[in-house]
């Protein structure tokens, strides 16, 4: 008895007492016959429909299916290899902005002109502002990242079932806030003016600076994620300003443990004895994450530095320790990076002496 067949894998032409070849395929269950006046003819058509989106993705074959469905699918797919906040977002963008334009349509239907016309309508329909009175309330544009994102997961979506389907959709280009971290003196002058001025977020800015930790990082901790013995913190999860609760961090590398100075670890001691912060208590007991952005914001003019993002002080960690020549794969695990090379590709231009460095480096080699 001959075996059977695997799935998708197509039988041999057979010739039919009418004349015809007749050639056979299973795929999920399904059994589908394919017939031409040759051998050859029956098995490109088969061939041809294994290629179709309708093979590709087997949902296609119920009739009552939709892009919704297909995006529910892709969604429910990626729920556990995303952090939540990336997660979150691309949830967002499907259910906000994707499925009221294009959810409805058969998804072997859709075609590169829709997924076009999709992000067109998006660049140009405005959307309220949050907080704002229902009536007469300010309207704003949906912004070209999640323009982007938007085309990214269509992109991945269709991945296997329309791999072409992309092909001529113009990409909207999100163009990330460049980096503006602050000069050695700046950061200086800064610490020195809220150390003076007895800010209650001075051991949070001086830890940012000392360590290059994201934000979500240090709201995060814990009093006993620091070890005073050991002049270190332990970074395990991330604040989600969000939830406005704790969740994994960023990347798996970014779980680690940073060294203090002596001078950090001091002022983390004075801050526990001022606040009374105890064991398990957030070492960083912020509640109202803008009004922090607000108090730095207000520290900074004070002190008489450039107006930066809270995440550029990791910036500025970054580029002074690789301006200190502390070498890459040390700048990299302190940031909780998945890679060298990412923080290569991050700051290596930040740091314009390098090249002559490198040429006068090989010049004196040989």
């Amino acid at each position: 008895m001959a075996d059977r067949r695997a799935d998708r894998e197509g039988s041999k032409p057979v010739k039919r007492a009418n004349g015809r070849y007749q050639c056979a395929i299973q795929v999920n269950g399904t059994r589908r016959y394919f017939t031409g006046a040759t051998a050859s003819i029956a098995r490109e058509k088969m061939r041809a429909w294994l290629r179709s989106p309708e093979a590709a993705d087997p949902t296609k074959l119920d009739g009552h299916t939709c892009v919704s469905d297909l995006l529910d699918s892709y969604v429910k797919r990626i729920a556990e290899s995303r952090a939540d906040k990336t997660y979150r977002s691309y949830e967002s963008v499907v259910r906000h902005h994707i499925k009221p334009r294009i959810g409805l349509l058969h998804p072997a239907k859709v075609t590169p002109k829709h997924i076009s016309a999709m992000l067109d309508d998006m660049r140009t329909s405005p959307i309220a502002i949050k907080g704002k009175p229902k009536h007469g309330r300010a309207k704003r544009l949906i912004g070209v990242r999640t323009r982007e994102l938007a085309y990214i997961i269509v992109g991945a979506a269709f991945k296997i079932s329309s791999p072409g389907l992309l092909s001529g959709v113009e990409k909207p280009k999100y163009k990330s806030e460049e980096m503006r971290p602050w000069k050695g003196d700046e950061a200086a002058r800064f610490l020195a003016c809220v150390d003076r001025v007895g800010d209650a977020n001075r051991a949070l800015y001086r830890v940012a600076l000392r360590t290059g930790a994201r934000k979500g990082e240090l709201l995060a901790l814990r009093v006993n994620d620091f070890d005073a013995k050991a002049c270190s913190i332990r970074i395990t999860k991330s604040y989600n300003e969000k939830l406005r609760e704790d969740g994994p961090t960023k990347t798996p590398s970014s779980r680690r443990s940073i060294a203090l100075s002596s001078e950090t670890v001091a002022a983390i001691k004075k801050h526990i004895l001022a606040t009374g912060v105890r064991s398990d208590d957030r070492l960083f007991p912020i509640h109202d994450v803008r009004q922090l952005t607000k108090e730095m914001q207000r520290a900074m003019r004070s002190a008489g530095v450039p107006v930066i993002r809270f995440h550029d002080l990791r910036h500025t960690f970054a580029t002074l320790a690789l301006a200190a020549r502390v070498p890459f794969k040390v700048v990299s695990e302190m940031l909780g990076h998945k890679s060298v090379k990412l923080t290569l590709d991050t700051y290596a231009h930040t740091l314009p002496g390098m090249h002559e460095s490198a040429v006068e480096a090989l010049e004196a080699a040989f």
